[in-house]
């Protein structure tokens, strides 16, 4: 029966993986930051301590439990954050695990927090994004929608993929022809969005907005050309101080801390030299420039923030968000100025 099995791919795994990765790194920041209020509880009598990884590992139980139990697009939803929540707190622990004395301050544990996440992140992206959808694919997501249609009636951008599902399967079943024809007499149900979802959609069409204005571009390049600045400064201390004295530019830092200071010094130092080159193609080609300013970027991420995580522990996060927000833009202006390239050519 194993033998048998066929990977099929959900269309909702994007948004679905993202919800497990979403909340697991909140419950992680929520879990340490009440734990540093309350000092650090146990949560135990006489000697016995109950670790939050014991309870991650009841709610990701129950998670799979919701999934293989009951059906319904809204159960895989409720399913994910629940799952996500239990990893978080069973992930959260993780100095524990890899130390002899039990040590959950263990300095390391943030940054490979960090690269666990990072390379879930990678992962999920890649089976999210991973080759085309098959025609069978697409005739067994078009089922899975037929959940909805049943359950709580099918709204119309619900029916709209459903179609386009179909329409994709081409006659891969003998199915398609009959459920393709049964579409048009499904009910199209238009509820009423919750007050929740108004503001979520207010909000976001704010951020969308600011992320697409011209004064979001100028922040972004003032930032880069602050970047700049304080490139050449961190230069000039360097050929100042390090070239007779290399220790003197770490002499805040114990040995055990030297590859880390030097990890994160010249990731920082890549960085900027990305992000001059990013100024001064401003004048020479916009794309250009904006390109060098994401590689700028990628290289903070994945590299930077790894050693700084290390180094500051959970205080590195303000920097990673500037980072992904300032990512975020760059991506937005570089979409932009390929979609008016396409439409000054046609």
């Amino acid at each position: 029966m194993i033998n048998n099995i066929d990977l099929i791919r959900n269309t909702d795994a994007g948004d679905l993986l993202e919800n497990i990765l979403v909340s697991s790194i909140a419950t992680i920041l929520v879990t340490r930051f009440l734990l540093f209020l309350t000092d650090y509880p146990m949560l135990g009598v006489e000697g016995i301590h109950i670790a939050h990884m014991l309870w991650g590992g009841l709610l990701m139980l129950f998670s799979i439990i919701i999934l293989l139990s009951f059906l319904g697009k809204r159960l895989r939803i409720l399913g994910s954050l629940i799952g996500g929540v239990g990893f978080g707190l069973f992930i959260d622990e993780l100095g524990k695990f890899i130390t002899s004395d039990n040590n959950y301050f263990y300095e390391p544990t943030a940054s490979l927090l960090y690269l666990i996440f990072l390379g879930l992140f990678f992962l999920f992206r890649y089976i999210e994004s991973y080759k085309t959808l098959t025609q069978k694919e697409y005739l067994m997501n078009a089922l899975h929608l037929l959940e909805e249609a049943i359950s709580n009636d099918m709204d119309k951008g619900e029916n709209v993929k459903y179609r386009e599902f179909l329409k994709n399967s081409g006659d891969s079943h003998y199915l398609t022809k009959q459920l393709l024809e049964m579409s048009e007499k499904l009910t199209i149900h238009v509820s009423k969005p919750s007050q929740l979802l108004i503001v979520f959609r207010s909000m976001s069409g704010i951020i969308n907005q600011f992320l697409k204005s011209v004064l979001f571009q100028r922040i972004v390049i003032g930032i880069f050309i602050l970047h700049f600045l304080i490139s050449l400064y961190t230069a000039y201390l360097l050929i100042f101080f390090t070239l007779n004295n290399t220790s003197s530019v770490f002499n805040s830092i114990s040995d055990r801390y030297i590859f880390v200071g030097w990890g994160e010094f010249v990731s920082t130092v890549i960085s900027a030299i990305l992000s001059i080159c990013g100024v001064i193609f401003l004048v020479l080609s916009r794309n250009k420039a904006y390109n060098f300013f994401k590689y700028s970027l990628l290289v903070s991420i994945l590299l930077t923030s790894f050693f700084s995580f290390y180094r500051i522990q959970f205080a590195a996060l303000f920097g990673l968000f500037i980072n992904v927000i300032l990512l975020s833009g760059i991506n937005n202006m570089i979409s932009r100025d390929v979609t008016k390239k396409v439409q000054n050519t046609k």
